[in-house]
């Protein structure tokens, strides 16, 4: 059920608290006037939420919003966030419908919420009742213990799933294999460069004719550069995929060979 379908005033607040949890907290302590309170808003935050996690808050917003509407409540009277978290039948009726599809999921059912989708939105309602809304401490606790209460705990070890497949990834033929697999994908992404180089020699009729690499052979190439720092320095996924060569990679002097690796802590996280 699209968020386009609700009253006008509900979609603005989401927009509002969507805005609010991407904002850079210095820029929202300005606006509000650096003497301000802040201990109550959702500025408490280290830096402002990614858009990746902007569009998932949004989805959960959503979906919460779609579980009252489909256990009888009108859209019409749902004008704005606080209507997702009051009274307290509110957000028990949006657990209870994710709780209820969560189960039908095991079953394969075609609309089902994953585990993981509702402690999300359990997550969601809580954020909206204490930094949004500004609800009592004891309502948002109670919300707080629904997530709390399906949360599986961390584990203390690896999984034996995990075990089994890095056993097999440590057997002295797979490691070799894995170490040498850049290299293995550089020669292959030369061979397709060559073989690209000779036949458009042969087309033009002239032996010395230069052309760039293929997109293939050049997508080889990061998928070696990529791999071997994973190897050496293992990164966020995140952190990988914005590496700058030019500032990223640390040379002593500018003919030596890349020795570090710098990631600056506003990226680390």
């Amino acid at each position: 059920m699209p968020l386009e379908h609700y009253p006008s005033t509900f979609q603005q607040d989401v927009e509002t608290f969507l805005a609010n949890l991407a904002a850079d907290p210095v820029e929202r302590m300005l606006a509000n006037g650096i003497f301000a309170r802040n201990d109550t808003t959702i500025a408490l935050r280290a830096r402002g939420a990614k858009p990746r996690t902007v569009e998932n808050r949004r989805e959960q917003i959503r979906a919460a919003a779609a579980a009252l509407v489909l256990t009888g409540t009108p859209i019409e009277t749902i004008t704005s966030l606080r209507d997702l978290v009051w009274p307290i039948e509110n957000p028990t009726r949006i657990f209870i419908f994710h709780r209820k599809r969560r189960r039908e999921r095991e079953a394969q059912s075609e609309f089902s919420t994953s585990p993981s989708q509702l402690i999300a939105i359990c997550d969601v309602l809580r954020q909206i009742a204490k930094f949004h809304c500004r609800l009592d401490e004891g309502h948002v606790a109670q919300l707080a213990s629904w997530k709390a209460g399906i949360t599986p705990p961390t584990p203390g070890s690896m999984g034996e799933k995990n075990r089994v497949r890095l056993r097999a990834l440590l057997e002295p033929r797979t490691y070799a294999m894995l170490l040498h697999l850049p290299q293995h994908l550089l020669g292959r992404a030369e061979d397709i460069w060559q073989t690209a180089r000779e036949r458009a020699r042969e087309e033009a009729g002239a032996p010395d004719l230069q052309i760039p690499p293929p997109v293939s052979a050049a997508r080889l190439v990061m998928f070696a550069a990529a791999l071997e720092i994973l190897l050496f320095c293992p990164l966020r996924r995140s952190n990988l995929l914005q590496l700058d060569a030019n500032k990223d990679l640390l040379r002593p002097s500018p003919k030596a060979l890349i020795s570090q690796l710098v990631v600056s802590a506003s990226r680390a996280g």
